[in-house]
């Protein structure tokens, strides 16, 4: 018996409140430029840069 079945609910039960969970706990993606590797370099080296 998996843990899904012992709490009563359904895999697919178990998957959507899991994946509603994720969805309000991640930031909204928002279309902007394009991660280059120098980009993405630099922000990760420097403190205070532009957010991942």
């Amino acid at each position: 018996m998996n843990t899904n079945q012992e709490l009563g609910v359904s895999t697919e039960q178990a998957e959507t409140m899991a994946n509603a969970f994720f969805e309000q706990i991640e930031p909204k993606v928002r279309k902007g430029r394009a991660w280059t590797f120098h980009r993405l370099n630099a922000a990760c080296d420097t403190p205070n840069a532009e957010r991942l």
